[in-house]
């Protein structure tokens, strides 16, 4: 194997995070790359707390609608995708976020784990109303559906 294989394979190794075991990183990295996120920010015209998986063109619309009035939405095919949308209502300052962390399915439950961020008690935050939320594309589930949000 020439030198430039051996580091092109030592990187690709690398970039996946391959441990050679099952469940191993490698198994997460695939997972991860069949998601994406479809929008995420601060300020949504959603300002209450909501959890929803998204699954047809029809709820698309009408979220989308009522997250960006006037706005069209970003193109999702929802013949194969769901869109998990994520809303952590009107915060009191910047520096709250919010970040899908996975999303497995467990004994055929969409598990839908994420987490909010927010400022630590010495932050300086710009005094101002946000709305974060963050839409991610996964998979198409048909099955029942949990949301699972942790603290930070």
């Amino acid at each position: 194997m020439t030198p430039v294989l051996r580091l092109c394979t030592l990187l690709v190794v690398l970039n996946l995070g391959w441990t050679g075991v099952t469940g191993s990183p490698v198994a997460v990295a695939r997972s991860q790359q069949t998601r994406r996120t479809v929008a995420s920010g601060s300020q949504s015209q959603i300002s209450t707390a909501r959890e929803r998986l998204v699954s047809t063109q029809a709820e698309w619309a009408a979220l989308w609608a009522e997250h960006a009035p006037g706005q069209p939405p970003p193109a999702v095919d929802f013949a194969t995708t769901a869109v998990a949308a994520l809303f952590l209502g009107t915060r009191p300052t910047a520096g709250y976020g919010i970040r899908l962390l996975d999303a497995p399915v467990e004994a055929g439950t969409l598990v839908v784990r994420y987490e909010e961020q927010a400022p630590g008690p010495d932050t300086i935050a710009a005094d101002l109303l946000t709305s974060p939320f963050v839409m991610v594309a996964l998979p198409r589930h048909t099955g029942p559906v949990r949301f699972d949000k942790r603290g930070r």
